[in-house]
């Protein structure tokens, strides 16, 4: 009786159930495998996302890092900048100096080597020995542009003379002198070495503060003694005699020319 109701039972049911469940399960796995499949991308992507997060930081810390290396020139820049024309407007040079050594100091222009306090000691050595060789050159220029005139005096002359034997003796004469005035003015200059009792004459006489005479009474004739004249004096003295004539047919005027408290004469023998 079982076995006719068993073999009576159709199996294509069961068939179509486990091909249903065959299918469900496989279209799972399916389903499973698109998904892994398309989260390999994704976690490339988030990976990619990652290593670009990483780059940008690497980026910004080079960036930081150069910007606080740059920082503190561009501040000194713009203080230097901001500062000049403050500077171009004081009336003197020692003024202009006192203030760009100022402005200096504010910018902090020293090298990253050297302390606040060394750096502020290097600018005030530099800027003590600019202010010293100002304060020379301020002394010096009135000097310097009354030299300049007698120059400019002895070319005035060669513009409007006409040339004749004593007129050419006469130009010889002055440049000879003049350019003897030049050498104990410029000598005199900033040299640890000048004695006023010798180049200082040449310079009391271009100011005028002594005659031509009282200059004359201040020197010492050249002669071609050796206790009496330095022997720079008397090679001087033979050189440019070769070059003044004869006291017959003199080339220069007789007159007494003086060179750091020396007085040569040419054409008296």
């Amino acid at each position: 009786m079982n076995n006719q109701i068993v073999e009576s039972t159709p199996i294509w049911p069961y068939i179509l159930i486990i091909t249903i469940l065959i299918l469900v399960l496989a279209w799972f796995v399916w389903q499973y495998w698109v998904l892994k499949q398309s989260m390999v991308p994704e976690k490339e992507k988030e990976l990619a996302s990652n290593n670009k997060v990483q780059k940008l930081r690497e980026q910004l810390k080079e960036n930081e890092i150069a910007f606080n290396k740059l920082n503190p020139i561009v501040e000194r820049y713009v203080t230097l900048r901001e500062g000049m024309d403050e500077v171009a407007a004081k009336p003197t040079v020692r003024e202009r100096l006192e203030a760009l050594h100022t402005l200096m100091e504010q910018a902090k222009v020293w090298d990253k080597k050297y302390t606040e306090e060394d750096g502020l000691t290097l600018l005030g050595q530099i800027f003590n020995e600019a202010e010293a060789l100002t304060e020379e050159a301020q002394e010096a220029m009135p000097t310097i542009k009354l030299i300049q005139r007698k120059i400019q005096q002895f070319y005035g002359v060669l513009r409007i003379v006409d040339l004749d034997e004593a007129t050419e003796r006469q130009i010889r004469s002055n440049f000879l002198e003049l350019a003897m005035m030049m050498m104990d003015v410029l000598e005199s200059i900033n040299n640890p070495n000048y004695i006023e009792a010798l180049q200082g004459i040449n310079i009391k006489l271009l100011k005028e503060q002594i005659s031509i005479d009282e200059a004359v009474g201040m020197t010492s004739p050249v002669t071609y003694l050796d206790i009496e004249t330095s022997p720079w004096a008397q090679k001087f003295l033979k050189s440019i005699g070769k070059w003044a004539g004869t006291i017959q047919q003199p080339l220069i005027e007789q007159r007494p020319y003086l060179l750091n408290g020396m007085r040569f004469e040419f054409n008296n023998q």
